[in-house]
């Protein structure tokens, strides 16, 4: 028989020994094909696998096998190979084949119990059983050489392998040496051997192979015994399959873990960006606007609602800034608004923008919630007072304004540049609102729209100050002073006052201005400080006097902003 014919007998004849190549074939995790060197498929299925190895008999090529992993390649060659020696050789085979289909068999057992986990640690201590059934040990590590490192990472271990409690296995030269050679060795005698004489051990021998990569080595698997036992070239080829496919398992596991962690630091930086810009866009606003988050907004989202805009603003707050500096100034204001914001959210309400010392919000829901929020936020600043006055500082004292309409949120800008904004007539009512506080000596002024939708019956103190024409509108509003969060004085003096104050507007736009004029009067004799009634009095008389047109509707044409 030629020295080729060995390999076509072994693959197409049937015979054991041919069922044993086709079910090892079979088991591998990836397709394998063995070829003639005329490129015949001679068994298993024909694949273009990128590893490629020969099949050597006597020092020449009989043969190759192809196929997509490396260790099913090999296992497939080392397989061959011993079968081509006994074949060739006319020995009985029955005892080293059935030595070699055992071998087989625990790798692949050991194969579906990589599996089962993605843990380093934990693919290395089935590494180890696995060895400690095939292979003559007590004790046993595998180690991990850490990336860019020469830092030694202790995986797995049992019996002992040193008496130092430290992870190194061998001095630093048997390591440096390891790296450099990135082979699988024997350590007969651990006395005399050069590279473990001087390393206090109980083992006698030991065996070791890398865990490769191509020809990146990323740690070792050693094995050792206290017994008188002689390790064998079987011995390391069997550990060498081993390491092979542990060394596949724990990268995979690695590259794994790495991107886990890439992945979780790319998530908590996009929780990160996603924190952020809802410090400078309103979640709320974003969903307003159907996204989920700021990365999927695109220019030109938009949406129309029916809101309640509030603005308030602290009452002469340039004269109060001027004993402060700069930086005392931004302290303040930051100092302010982390009072009034959970006030507002509290009360459902968004905000939408700080403009210096004040602030524009939305309320989504109900005009009962802006209503809440602005009775709220004068209580929270009456109590900030009380601490401002222990420290011999001035009192702040805010206007709050309030509009319900239309408005149109979205994103405007260009490809360069965009924010969130608002577009509607609803934002500039509200601001004029906040501005009719400081005319009416009121805390805060809602627009009759805002009254009109509540759901709640009102169980607040408020009182009409009539109808006014604000700066930029045609159509005439009423306006209302709520003033349940007045200091208490004022607060009793304005609701004992109500009907004659509703009585004196009555009048007053029926053009009975003597009645009016008697009637505001009497209020101001109760509540001296009482702003509005002060000028309706005075309108009341000058009309007395001075008479109106036909054309008169007791409107207040504001020009004020």
């Amino acid at each position: 028989m030629t020295i080729n014919k060995y390999l076509k007998t072994l693959c197409l004849k049937s015979s054991d020994v041919n069922a044993f190549l086709r079910r090892l074939i079979d088991h591998c995790a990836a397709p394998v094909g063995v070829f003639s060197m005329d490129h015949t498929l001679l068994l298993g299925p024909d694949t273009q696998g990128s590893h490629e190895v020969a099949i050597n008999l006597d020092g020449q090529q009989i043969g190759y096998i192809k196929g997509e992993n490396v260790s099913d390649v090999s296992m497939i060659q080392e397989a061959l190979t011993v079968l081509l020696e006994k074949e060739a050789s006319g020995k009985e085979m029955g005892k080293e084949v059935l030595q070699l289909y055992r071998e087989i068999n625990l790798i692949y057992d050991f194969s579906e119990q990589l599996a089962s986990t993605i843990d380093p640690p934990g693919i290395s201590r089935i590494a180890l059983d696995q060895a400690k059934k095939l292979i003559v040990c007590d004790a046993g590590r595998v180690i991990l050489f850490e990336e860019g490192t020469k830092a030694i990472k202790l995986l797995a271990q049992f019996g002992q392998t040193s008496r130092d409690e430290h992870i190194i296995a061998f001095q630093q030269e048997i390591i440096d040496r390891f790296l450099a050679e990135a082979k699988t060795d024997i350590i007969a005698d651990t006395k005399v051997d050069y590279r473990t004489k001087d390393i206090p051990t109980s083992v006698t021998s030991l065996l070791y192979a890398p865990l490769r990569i191509g020809e990146r080595v990323i740690g070792m698997i050693v094995l050792g015994t206290t017994a008188a036992h002689t390790y064998k070239a079987n011995d390391l080829k069997i550990l060498n399959t081993l390491a092979l496919q542990a060394a596949s398992a724990i990268e995979s596991s690695l590259l794994y873990e790495k991107n886990i962690q890439e992945i979780q630091s790319r998530e908590a930086a996009l929780k990160r960006v996603h924190d952020a810009t809802k410090k400078f866009v309103p979640h709320d606003f974003i969903k307003l606007l159907g996204r989920e988050s700021i990365e999927e907004i695109v220019l030109g989202d938009q949406v129309q609602r029916d809101v309640t805009v509030m603005f308030l603003d602290i009452r002469d707050y340039t004269s109060f800034s001027e004993s402060m500096t700069p930086d005392e100034n931004f302290k303040f204001l930051n100092r302010y608004i982390g009072r009034l914001e959970p006030v507002i959210t509290g009360n459902r309400g968004m905000i939408m923008s700080f403009l210096g010392d004040g602030i524009m919000a939305l309320f989504l829901h109900d005009t009962d919630d802006a209503l809440q929020a602005g009775i709220d936020i004068h209580h929270t600043v009456a109590r900030y007072n009380r601490e401002r006055a222990k420290k011999n500082r001035r009192p702040l004292r805010l206007g709050i304004g309030m509009h319900h309409g239309p408005l149109i949120m979205g994103i405007l800008g260009n490809d360069q540049r965009q924010e969130a904004n608002l577009v509607s007539d609803t934002v500039n009512t509200a601001s004029r609102m906040e501005g009719l506080t400081k005319y009416y000596g009121a805390s805060i002024i809602a627009s009759e729209s805002v009254f009109t939708n509540m759901k709640k019956t009102p169980g607040f103190g408020y009182r009409s100050l009539g109808k006014v024409q604000v700066k930029g509108k045609r159509k005439a509003l009423e306006i209302f002073d709520v003033f349940e969060s007045d200091p208490q004085p004022l607060f009793f003096k304005k609701q004992e006052t109500r009907r004659g104050f509703q009585q004196g507007l009555l009048h007053y736009h029926q053009r009975s201005f003597d009645q009016a004029t008697a009637a505001f009067a009497k209020v101001l004799s109760i509540n001296p400080e009482d702003r509005a009634a002060q000028l309706y009095l005075n309108n009341a008389i000058q009309y007395l006097t001075s008479g109106v047109g036909t054309d008169w509707e007791g409107v207040e044409i504001m020009e004020i902003k």
